[in-house]
């Protein structure tokens, strides 16, 4: 449970960090991150998946991955421009597909079974 909680918090100090020191402000198209990240590179891809999960289906999906893996996923979650809604569907759809798990019930499998489900996020987007 204390890695479920230092990985999120790790995670949300440095978003908040990373606001402070840089001047901008996420998602609001005025002030995009420098250097965003490509919404077609698989760890963006995977990192869509986590912001797309409830928030304690992601900490138990953190706490699975090693902490190198939880701190390149933060940041590339930071440096992630705006995701359209038809993207994050569609990664979301494909990765459930590949899983055989209907996509409204991914977020009930990634608290159910965090092992297997943080394997194939590690499998499926080469993290």
């Amino acid at each position: 449970m204390l890695e479920i909680v230092c990985g999120f918090v790790a995670g949300v100090t440095l978003h908040q960090y990373l606001m402070k020191r840089r001047k901008w402000r996420p998602r609001t198209g005025k002030n995009p991150p420098k250097n965003p990240i490509s919404l077609e590179h698989p760890h963006a891809q995977a990192a869509i998946i986590f912001m797309s999960l409830p928030p304690e289906s992601s900490a138990r999906l953190f706490a699975e991955l090693n902490p190198e893996r939880v701190q390149e996923l933060t940041v590339v979650i930071t440096r992630l421009p705006p995701v359209p809604k038809d993207v994050r569907e569609r990664v979301v759809g494909g990765f459930s597909t590949s899983l055989g798990i209907d996509p409204d019930k991914l977020g009930h499998a990634a608290a159910e079974e965090p092992a297997l489900i943080a394997r194939a996020l590690v499998g499926h987007f080469h993290l």
